[in-house]
């Protein structure tokens, strides 16, 4: 990733290196390898700036199911920022909420499901998620990462994955 401020996500650099994931800085760029397997667990609390941002916290749930051992994701911001989390059943995904936190005991298989993202943040979770799943994931609500993420299937289909559109009827 080029033209960033390291600064402003140490949190976030910080929690993924605390995984294994491999970041090099130089300047305004980081480069990420997430090319190893056997991730330790995610610790995470999201917290006010300049802790790890609320916006991240569904985004991680999809790198705890691939994570090994229990993941613990706290959101002290938005204590109901766990929309996806009726969805990741549906994926297959052994995932617990209590009240602020979500549990994920990992690796895990995701199955393909029909899923539905009613904001950006669940959205983008599931897609992610979907990354890793046997079989077809079909994702109603993509609007929202359309909104919020330019060319976010290119983007993604240019790393690897398998993105088509397609108008689906609403379930």
């Amino acid at each position: 990733m080029k033209n960033i401020i390291p600064e402003h996500n140490i949190a976030l650099i910080s929690l993924l290196k605390d995984t294994g994931i491999e970041i090099r800085q130089d300047g305004t760029s980081i480069e990420i390898d997430a090319s190893n397997q056997g991730y330790l667990p995610i610790q995470a609390d999201a917290l006010p700036y300049p802790g790890m941002p609320s916006d991240v916290q569904p985004l991680l749930s999809a790198l705890a199911v691939l994570c090994k051992g229990v993941s613990v994701i706290k959101d002290t911001v938005f204590v109901d920022r766990f929309q996806y989390v009726s969805e990741y059943k549906k994926m297959g995904i052994d995932i617990f909420r209590s009240y602020n936190h979500v549990y994920i005991c990992g690796p895990q298989r995701v199955q393909g499901a029909a899923v539905t993202g009613e904001d950006i943040r669940t959205a983008t979770s599931l897609a992610l998620a979907a990354l890793s799943a046997d079989g077809k994931t079909i994702l109603y609500g993509y609007e929202h990462i359309r909104r919020g993420y330019e060319d976010f299937d290119k983007k993604m289909n240019s790393l690897g994955a398998k993105i088509s559109l397609e108008i689906p009827m609403q379930p």
